[in-house]
């Protein structure tokens, strides 16, 4: 199933057909200060604006309706999402890790060599993501060292983070 949103319909002024039905049009797209906005203040925070830029140019925007689970646990890890609005709930084996929300990374720990997801991310309300694709991910962090190095410090934290025995 394709994720991406069609294009708008020139005669309809208030709402947009979607692959999930109708949405307002304002929840199809962000504006590009927005996105930038959100990645700066969230996950690419002290990076600079040319590189984040970079990196929003290297992915996709969509919107998916609430309770679909974008990635999920033991399927093939070939893409990164960063949530631009809205929130998800990533979980493990049907036990709740934890909440992902606007300007946060999921599906990075992967990045490096795709293989298998840890876990299944599952929007909790109306989600808008930056989908990044690992072929275009990887010729981006060729070319940006800080964004690959700003990706690795997440991904470590995270790994960290599970390693802890009080995590559930």
């Amino acid at each position: 199933m394709k994720l991406t949103p069609y294009r708008v319909e020139l005669d309809s002024r208030t709402t947009v057909r979607t692959n999930y039905g109708r949405m307002p049009r304002i929840a199809l797209q962000m504006r590009t200060d927005d996105v930038l906005s959100t990645l700066l203040s969230g996950a690419f925070a002290g990076c600079s604006e040319r590189e984040v830029v970079a990196f929003m140019n290297a992915g996709r925007q969509f919107v998916l309706p609430s309770q679909w689970a974008f990635i999920q646990e033991f399927t093939p890890a070939h893409d990164l999402y960063v949530l631009l609005d809205g929130s998800a709930a990533v979980s493990r084996d049907r036990r709740i890790l934890g909440r992902v929300r606007a300007g946060e990374v999921v599906g990075e720990l992967g990045m490096r060599t795709p293989g298998v997801r840890t876990a299944t991310v599952t929007s909790t309300d109306r989600v808008r993501l930056l989908r990044v694709e690992y072929p275009d991910l990887s010729d981006l962090l060729r070319r940006r060292p800080t964004l690959a190095a700003r990706l690795d410090e997440i991904g470590a934290t995270r790994k960290a983070r599970e390693r802890h025995p009080a995590f559930p």
